[in-house]
């Protein structure tokens, strides 16, 4: 009977142990020094190593031999009596954490310690964290336990106030890769280096994952990228490359090609939505120079706003196509709306504006006749001329005459706007980042920071110009710049002057009051 690879290749070291050495090394000391705690809690993302460092670990503890665990000695061969392992997913009830309760008390058989494993803990019924806190307070000298979730959260504080808490990372994909290697030449294979890489890229940076989708592939005589896309059932990487160009190039003709092809050859569409949302994703952290994991030629011709857009467009048809029955046909249907009514060049945008002049046009002559017809007399002269904003070709700041105090402000906070950026990556919130970095301070003003956009870049402008995210920004910039700042968001040729004994005042009632529209007399 054929046994899985994830199984065969199973840590039995801490060396074995690939990604985790900085778990692992304090396990290691702490065996040396003994300096074992009772309780600890190894939570991380799947396939990542912590069932298999908690049987190590569980070995090594009473371990007599050298290196630690060494499979020579009475305990590590008759380890079994004195390692229970639990699965909280189907075992959460009160009555089988009673059960390793009343059974703490006994002594070890053969080692030093005994030790509950239990996986998946956050499994676990409230009743059942109720009845395993008593003895995570107090547990006899002789019995460790050692907790592994995938969702930490879910579990009560009161029990993480008990526990050693490590957490496992995704493995690197260098790692993955040299351990997938020595795997291959162990068993004997011969593989192509890019087969190899679309599993060390689907794997996400689980070893179990990246063990069993190689298990799928050794029947293989060569593993190499055709036969293993083919296997896998994935989607291949020109099909992402040609949907990039034709979304760039608007050709809706090959893009309705390209999705009848692959309804055709049977994809499932709903699963390539997912996947292409996962492959912009990866584009768009190499765009922002965050990471390395698409080589496509295509990266040079598409700017990160481009992907910002276009993910938020395919998440949204995602959300569509999800309970559809035909999901092709919507799919093409919402992709051409999007296609048609996307304007990301300067000409588009100059058509949308006078479209949207054209039809306020046309309702104020509506209201006109509307008021001509109920003989309403409507005269100019008596009409107070409407003030509107002056525009200027050049930005606000060359127009305004600066302090050197000021210009000195503003030059900071455009640094602070980089340190912003910077702490927008650390939040996981690149798109945000990718707009913002569009902007340019150019005033800075009753503690009120100006960032102007060019009219090129009003997408970037009309996303990032709302309530939430000034807020968040202006947290941001306070705590970089240690003083408190609110932001505000216009376009170069707007504001042609701030004037310096309203500015502060008009800035805080906009801000206090952000649904009231209000006008300097």
């Amino acid at each position: 009977m054929h046994q899985a690879l994830y199984r065969i290749y199973r840590p039995k070291t801490f060396q074995d142990i690939v990604g985790q050495e900085h778990i692992t090394s304090i396990l290691e000391h702490q065996i040396l020094n003994d300096m074992m705690s009772h309780a600890y809690l190894f939570c991380g993302p799947r396939g990542t190593g912590k069932t298999s460092t908690a049987k190590v670990l569980a070995k090594a503890v009473n371990c007599i031999g050298e290196p630690k665990p060494c499979y020579q000695c009475k305990p590590c061969l008759e380890s079994d009596l004195d390692i229970m392992e639990l699965d909280a997913a189907s075992n959460n009830s009160v009555d089988n954490i009673r059960d390793i309760r009343d059974n703490v008390v006994f002594m070890p058989s053969v080692g030093r310690y005994k030790i509950y494993i239990i996986d998946e803990v956050h499994m676990l019924s409230a009743g059942a964290f109720n009845a395993l806190l008593k003895t995570l307070e107090e547990p006899p000298a002789h019995v460790i336990f050692i907790l592994a979730t995938t969702e930490p959260q879910k579990i009560p504080s009161t029990v993480l106030s008990r526990c050693q808490r490590f957490d496992f990372k995704k493995i690197d994909n260098e790692i993955l890769h040299k351990r997938l290697v020595w795997v291959l030449e162990q068993e004997g294979k011969s593989f192509e280096e890019e087969a190899l890489e679309i599993i060390v890229q689907k794997s996400d940076g689980a070893m179990r994952d990246a063990l069993s989708l190689m298990d799928k592939a050794m029947s293989l005589e060569h593993i190499n990228r055709e036969t293993l896309l083919s296997i896998l059932g994935d989607v291949q990487e020109e099909q992402y490359v040609h949907f990039l160009k034709y979304l760039k190039a608007k050709d809706i003709v090959s893009m309705l090609k390209l999705i009848e092809k692959m309804d055709n050859e049977g994809t499932d569409i709903k699963f390539f939505v997912q996947q292409m949302l996962e492959y912009m994703r990866n584009l768009l952290l190499q765009t922002l120079q965050i990471s390395q994991t698409v080589q496509v030629e295509l990266l040079s011709e598409i700017e990160a706003s481009d992907l910002v857009a276009w993910i938020e467009q395919l998440a949204e048809i995602q959300t569509m196509i999800k309970y559809a029955p035909s999901p092709c046909s919507l799919f093409e249907v919402q992709l051409i709306k999007q296609m048609e009514l996307s304007g990301d060049t300067g000409e588009n945008h100059e058509l949308q504006s006078l479209r949207q002049e054209v039809s306020r046009l046309r309702e104020e002559i509506d209201k006109i006749r509307e008021r001509v017809q109920a003989g309403v007399v409507v005269s100019s002269e008596k009409r107070k001329p409407e003030k509107k904003p002056v525009f200027v070709e050049k930005p606000a700041n060359e127009l305004v005459e600066l302090t050197g105090e000021e210009q000195k402000k503003i030059e900071q906070a455009q640094e602070a706007l980089q340190k912003v950026c910077e702490l927008l990556i650390q939040k996981r919130d690149a798109g945000k980042k990718a707009l913002l970095q569009e902007g340019k301070v150019i005033r800075f003003v009753h503690n009120v920071i100006y960032i102007a956009y060019e009219r090129a870049y009003s997408f970037h402008k009309d996303k990032i110009d709302t309530n939430e995210t000034k807020s968040l920004l202006s947290h941001l910039f306070t705590e970089v710049l240690t003083e408190e700042v609110r932001v505000s968001f216009l376009y170069f040729d707007e504001l042609t002057e701030i004037r310096e004994e309203n500015d502060g005042v008009l800035e805080k009632l906009k801000w206090e009051f952000p649904e009231v529209t209000f006008e300097i007399q």
